[in-house]
């Protein structure tokens, strides 16, 4: 039996060897959470970590919380 197509599973996703790829999203690095004292929260994933002076002034005059991945 020939196999046709070859499947490589690299380092930046599926690849077929028809050029063909399906691309893997980034890692997220961490989250804001919004209303982290509620049941139901909302997360925003964020892929660059914010500095430590953004993180602190994000939660005290928004309210959010950082979250690590």
């Amino acid at each position: 039996m020939k196999a046709d197509h070859v499947i490589d599973y690299g380092q930046h996703g599926l690849v077929i060897d028809s050029g063909y790829r399906f691309s893997v999203p980034p890692k997220p690095v961490g989250y804001w959470v919004l209303y982290a004292e509620v049941k139901t929260q909302t997360k925003f994933a964020m892929y660059h970590k914010p500095t430590n002076y953004q993180i602190f002034n994000t939660e005290h005059k928004l309210g959010w919380k950082w979250e690590d991945a």
